[in-house]
């Protein structure tokens, strides 16, 4: 085993229902689950059954006529062009990617925070280092996080919205950081619940690379589906990197019949829109603005670890962000779940914060 892979600590993730109803004796049945920004509203029934129907398949390998199927799907939904989309196994098999093709043993790897933190986890297992800038108080960037960016650095990670915050990027600030001569990579994984997209940039900017997955708008976090839009000098060399088989067929099918369930995802946009409006407002702790399925708290005077806790005893299950660098320990992120599961959350708050 190599000196990093001892050193890293693993990728903490949320609590799950069967761990949380194991540890507290609760029915698992009446847990809340509201700490991976998952798609309460569940998969679009079309993927359901397109995964059905390809499940006989399974014994053989993707063809690559399957895999230019999606991208061909993929771009007539982001109104760019097949060659200017790759495929990985969720975003982060799409960063882990892009660490081999422009990472060296030393180089720099700037990260705003509080971000989503396996940008920081993979920076130090491709042996970089994490240079964390701090964010303003509104969690924008610094007007001046360009002059942060030396020789030494090869990539920023920018999430809009912001993992946990909740805020985005604005054009200005991105064309700003593009101008540098380092990889861009911008991680819109839940921009299908904001109102902009910094998409079409990279038709002017060949440093620019946009994440984006289908775990959490449209559903299928469990197929670990994900997807990036570039420029095609880049596409060409990440195919070389990649895996040979990013995805699964159920996968590939299940995605595109996603992308085509517009019902479903109207349906989802809209009733986040409204439920995250709910939350915010009836909460009675601090909030911030959030473009994102899930909303950022602030929990003062209560500790985050404390309330965390207290809550999954009352079987509704938030993420605790005092690890992640740059929140604070009272900030937790509460994603939006269905109007049962909001107000379950609401009223244990409600009797928390009272005590």
């Amino acid at each position: 085993m190599n000196k990093v892979a001892k050193e890293i600590d693993e990728y903490k993730r949320g609590k799950t229902k069967e761990e949380i109803a194991e540890k507290y004796g609760l029915n698992p049945n009446e847990i809340v689950s509201l700490a991976s920004n998952e798609n309460s509203y569940g998969p679009p029934p079309k993927a359901i059954q397109a995964i059905k129907e390809n499940a006989g398949r399974v014994y053989r390998y993707p063809s690559p006529k399957d895999a230019e199927r999606i991208r061909r799907e993929i771009a007539q939904k982001t109104k760019l062009k097949p060659e200017n989309v790759v495929l990985g196994t969720g975003s982060d098999g799409i960063m882990e990617s892009l660490m081999k093709m422009y990472i060296e043993p030393g180089d720099q790897v700037i990260i705003p925070t509080p971000t989503f933190s396996y940008y920081t986890l993979l920076t130090k297992i491709y042996k970089a280092k994490p240079k964390h800038i701090q964010r303003n108080q509104n969690y924008s960037l610094p007007k001046n996080i360009s002059n942060e960016i030396n020789q030494d650095t090869k990539i920023i990670f920018i999430c809009s919205p912001n993992n946990p915050t909740g805020n985005t990027v604005t054009t200005e600030k991105l064309k700003q950081i593009l101008k540098q001569d380092i990889l861009v990579v911008l991680d819109e994984a839940y921009i299908e619940f904001a109102d902009q997209t910094h998409a079409p940039l990279v038709k002017q900017h060949d440093n620019l690379v946009v994440l984006r997955t289908f775990s959490k708008a449209y559903g299928l976090a469990g197929l670990r589906i994900g997807y990036a839009l570039t420029n095609p000098k880049i596409t060409n060399k990440y195919k070389a990197v990649s895996p040979p088989f990013p995805l699964a067929i159920p996968s590939i099918e299940a995605a595109i019949a996603a992308l085509n369930d517009k019902e479903h995802h109207k349906k989802t946009i809209k009733n986040n829109q409204r439920e995250r409006k709910r939350l915010q407002k009836e909460i009675p702790l601090k909030t911030y603005p959030s473009k994102g399925n899930y909303v950022f708290i602030d929990t003062s005077p209560i500790k985050a670890t404390k309330i965390t806790k207290k809550l999954m005893k009352k079987g509704v299950i938030v993420r605790d962000c005092t690890p992640i660098p740059g929140c604070k320990d009272t900030h937790i992120r509460i994603t939006v779940g269905t109007p049962k599961e909001n107000t379950k959350t609401i009223q244990a708050i409600k009797k928390i914060t009272k005590k």
